[in-house]
């Protein structure tokens, strides 16, 4: 299946949800999707003719960031190590979670009753607020153990990070 950008393009270095019938990707979650990560192009020639920069208006997005235009193709993955840019910043171990309106990355514990949407992935390395951190949803930190029980994960202080 060919993935595309949808009408309203879509955030390289966010989560996206992609349509598993049409192929369109959107960094807004709708029901029947499937959670990805966006890859960035790799070929810098006619970057301008794919992707455009989204600068911050009123501290939205809280950073700069590079949409692939509607209809473009695009690479979607499931798993792997990436080093996105979180708003708030993120400690190591902790679960990465998505804001399932904007596809922006934040960092755990999520708090109850919040509207973001837990991912597979769990935080490497840790850094400040628009820093760009090391997140894998295969790889843990020593300080994280997947427990026996449910496939439950949980730090050294044993928060509950990811209930799979």
């Amino acid at each position: 299946m060919a993935v595309a950008a949808g009408p309203n393009g879509v955030a390289i270095g966010c989560a996206c949800w992609v349509n598993p019938d049409t192929g369109e990707a959107s960094n807004v979650q709708s029901e029947g999707t499937i959670l990805g990560f966006v890859l960035p192009h790799a070929n810098p020639y006619n970057l301008w003719e794919r992707v455009y920069t989204q600068f911050p208006v009123d501290g939205v997005p809280p950073f700069r960031i590079r949409v692939i235009r509607p209809g473009v193709r695009c690479v979607i993955v499931m798993g792997g190590v990436f080093s996105p840019q979180f708003a708030q910043g993120g400690e190591a171990g902790r679960q990465v979670f998505t804001d399932p309106a904007t596809g922006l990355l934040y960092s755990g514990p999520n708090p109850p009753g919040a509207p973001f949407f837990g991912t597979p992935w769990v935080l490497l390395s840790s850094g400040g607020p628009g820093a760009r951190i090391r997140m894998s949803s295969y790889v843990l930190p020593f300080n994280v153990v997947r427990d026996d029980s449910g496939g439950i994960i949980r730090d050294s202080r044993g928060g509950i990070l990811v209930n799979q």
